[in-house]
């Protein structure tokens, strides 16, 4: 691609047993599509979970050999690793001890955040993130004729277009995970769905975002016509530029130092979300590759080269499913207050009275609807968040002001301080 090397890292956040199968997955078609050769180091950075799915360390480790010859080093994060990290940066007075809780830890936010910090102290030019259920290729269809699927090089497509720009955002396609397809009754109309998801949405999940995707029984297609024009388009935004977690790429050059941190609310979801909400002086593009979000765990078969025929409605009575969905609701109804004092300070009381009285109306049918009366701590949990919602944004604020503070010490440490030996080696 270019005659300089080019470090990227590739930043996983994981916690299933399906993560060196989705691992090689990628390897495999970067592979093929000449990425591994010529000037290209690639660096993994792996956060794990082993209490998610109740997974061990060797679901983890890579060590066969074809895959370890496709990258330059490995680094491994789990809990024992960040507080090491954690202890070194409190006892060397790098940070308090209250700035590295807010920035490491527990939770997607902070996971990305010990990937990010450890990519920039090991010089890496890029960063691209990819979580542990999307895959490498994208299902189109064209009336009822069975799917076409198309492999995607995310990787040299993001180094393509990141060059020159802050941030390079992909499309995802699949499922919307954790939002089951639900069949319409006296019980929830659409009307009330709507009611319902708009009194949790924000810019991304919203009633016009995803109604459409219902009518397909709860699936995103690609576009066919963007796969095949390969056109980039600038994400724009006043309050916010928002970008997803994953197929994510972050250039980690000469603007860094304006490169937010991720931040959620303790026990929200939307860590993206916020990172979004800091990107408003950044160049940020969407750029031509797809990742199939297989946000149900149904086609781990994708991973063995299997590509169905037709992708199944998830149905929203399975009791995996309502769970699902009712932990979504409840970490969107946590940080819906926050994201709306973010962006829309002045509207913020009539914002969040016009999300309550929806929510107030719906949260029982729900409940109805799916013999769950879990659904009640939505509201609940809206309210309590609603009522923090100052010392949140403060933690928010500290939350940017540590970062900055931890980025400016690795960008001057590069060459005198040491990083936490936490490579393949020392486990």
């Amino acid at each position: 691609m270019e005659s300089a090397e080019t470090n990227i890292g590739i930043g996983f956040i994981t916690g299933r047993k399906t993560f060196k199968k989705v691992f090689r997955t990628y390897m495999n078609s970067f592979a093929q599509n000449g990425m591994l050769n010529g000037g290209i180091n690639m660096t993994l950075f792996i956060a794990y979970d082993l209490d998610y799915t109740n997974t061990r360390l060797s679901d983890y480790m890579i060590t066969d050999k074809e895959d370890m010859k496709h990258v330059r080093n490995i680094h491994y994060f789990g809990k024992k690793e960040i507080k090491e990290e954690v202890a070194f940066l409190t006892g060397s007075g790098v940070l308090t001890h209250k700035e590295a809780q807010l920035i490491f830890g527990e939770g997607y936010g902070k996971k990305r955040n010990i990937i990010m910090y450890n990519a920039i102290m090991s010089q890496m030019d890029y960063l691209l993130f990819i979580d542990d259920d999307e895959y490498p290729v994208a299902p189109s269809r064209q009336g009822n004729e069975p799917l076409i699927w198309r492999g995607q090089d995310i990787i040299k497509t993001h180094l393509h277009h990141i060059r020159d720009v802050d941030i390079t955002n992909g499309y995802h396609c699949g499922y919307i995970s954790p939002i089951p397809h639900i069949e319409y009754n006296y019980q929830i109309s659409e009307t009330d769905y709507q009611m319902y998801i708009e009194g949790l949405s924000n810019d991304i999940l919203n009633w016009k975002s995803i109604k459409g995707k219902f009518e397909d029984g709860g699936v995103s297609y690609a576009d066919e016509k963007l796969m095949e024009a390969g056109n980039s388009k600038e994400i724009e935004g006043v309050n916010a530029k928002f970008v997803s977690g994953s197929n994510l790429c972050i250039n980690l050059g000469s603007n860094v130092e304006n490169i937010p941190p991720f931040y959620n609310p303790p026990g929200a979801r939307g860590e993206d979300t916020f990172f979004s909400t800091g990107l408003g002086g950044l160049k940020v593009l969407r750029v031509p590759c797809h990742a199939f979000h297989d946000g149900f765990q149904q086609y781990n078969c994708l991973l063995s080269g299997v590509l169905p025929l037709e992708l199944m409605k998830e149905n929203a009575l399975v009791s995996a499913n309502i769970s699902r969905f009712l932990a979504a609701s409840i970490g969107w109804a946590r940080y819906k207050p926050l994201l709306l004092y973010i962006t829309h300070r002045n509207e913020y009381e009539y914002l969040i009275k016009e999300a309550r009285e929806r929510l107030t109306i719906q949260v029982p049918k729900f409940c109805d609807y799916f013999h769950a009366q879990g659904f009640q701590m939505v509201l609940n949990e809206f309210e309590d968040y609603h009522k923090s919602v100052e010392r949140h944004f403060e933690s928010y604020v500290e939350s940017k002001l540590s970062w900055k503070k931890l980025v400016a010490y690795a960008m001057s440490a590069h060459n005198t301080e040491r990083m936490v030996d936490t490579q393949l080696g020392a486990i």
